[in-house]
């Protein structure tokens, strides 16, 4: 879960468990392999918008074409259930 209202890219990968750091995160985005939404990542500090929500707080994060994860973000009043 991520506590802001507004993730960017990098973070949302690193999130998801889809890659190690955010080194690889930074790799990923840079060799093409970065998806939100099925829409390729070509800025690392792109921030993801409204329109990148499932349900208003999913996001679907993608690395090549089989490794899909999701992450859910957590609203402005909202406490994080892994803390």
């Amino acid at each position: 879960c991520l506590k802001t209202t507004r993730p960017d890219a990098l973070h949302a990968l690193a999130r998801s468990g889809l890659v190690a750091s955010k080194g690889a995160a930074r790799r990923t985005i840079a060799e093409g392999g970065a998806y939100v939404g099925n829409v390729r990542v070509t800025d690392e500090s792109a921030v993801l918008t409204d329109s990148d929500l499932l349900a208003g707080r999913w996001v679907l994060v993608r690395r090549g074409r089989r490794h899909i994860g999701g992450i859910r973000v957590l609203g402005p009043g909202e406490a994080d259930p892994g803390a």
